[in-house]
């Protein structure tokens, strides 16, 4: 029998990460010692936020259409291991057109994306705040698009559900499985984007207030006027 090495050594790092198709996330066990990874596979749905029990097991949410729930893991030492290789980094966009290519930019001169997927439980907060900055916005003829994009993995009828509870009057734009990378958001849900006339000029990883988020857009449209010169 295998021994248990707890979590408390310190010995093993978990955490979820995009599948190879980019189409929903798994769970990965890291040996720091050994430097290998373990994957939790052999499940046709996401898996999302392990945490460690007191004896050693793994326990995560699982979204499928299988099961929707928590499942736990008990035998992940006995998973295949490979090594842990260094990769470069991952290629990130920088401009509208390598991370949102299917939608046309906006005409406006800042746009606003937030990048989410219902299986966050942030989610609903950061999509009330997106659709009360929108509406912000549009009264005030601001010159700011305000989107959304949801996460290419997360299940469509979740979505939509979601969308249509916190935020139904933002309009939503279409995001790639091989494009989430690119939108930082496999780090992080939600994740919001600011771009200015097409360049990706910042962004916050998760969820924002109201205030935040007017604050962050009006701040950055502000240093993109141009002063008036003295003398």
């Amino acid at each position: 029998m295998m021994p248990i090495l707890y979590p408390r050594d310190g010995r093993y790092i978990a955490f979820h990460a995009p599948k190879p198709s980019e189409l929903g996330y798994e769970i990965k066990v890291a040996d720091t010692v050994e430097r290998t990874v373990r994957t939790i596979d052999g499940v046709s749905g996401s898996s999302y936020f392990p945490s460690w029990t007191n004896d050693g097991r793994l326990l995560f949410h699982y979204d499928g259409d299988d099961f929707r729930g928590f499942m736990m893991a008990s035998d992940y030492l006995a998973l295949p291991a490979t090594p842990l290789a260094s990769e470069p980094a991952p290629q990130l966009g920088s401009t509208w057109t390598e991370i949102f290519p299917e939608t046309p930019l906006p005409g406006e001169a800042f746009a606003l994306v937030l990048v989410w997927g219902p299986w966050s439980a942030h989610a609903p907060q950061a999509l009330r705040a997106l659709q009360a900055v929108r509406r912000d916005f549009v009264a005030r003829s601001a010159g700011v698009r305000v989107l959304m994009a949801a996460d290419p993995g997360s299940r469509a009828a979740e979505v939509e559900r979601a969308a249509r509870l916190h935020a139904p009057n933002v309009p939503r734009i279409q995001l790639a499985a091989k494009r989430l990378i690119a939108s930082r958001s496999h780090n992080q849900n939600p994740t919001a984007l600011l771009f200015q006339n097409g360049e990706l000029i910042d962004e916050r990883l998760g969820a924002l207030s109201y205030e935040e988020l007017r604050q962050w857009i009006l701040s950055a449209r502000d240093l993109a006027r141009p002063r008036a010169s003295s003398g």
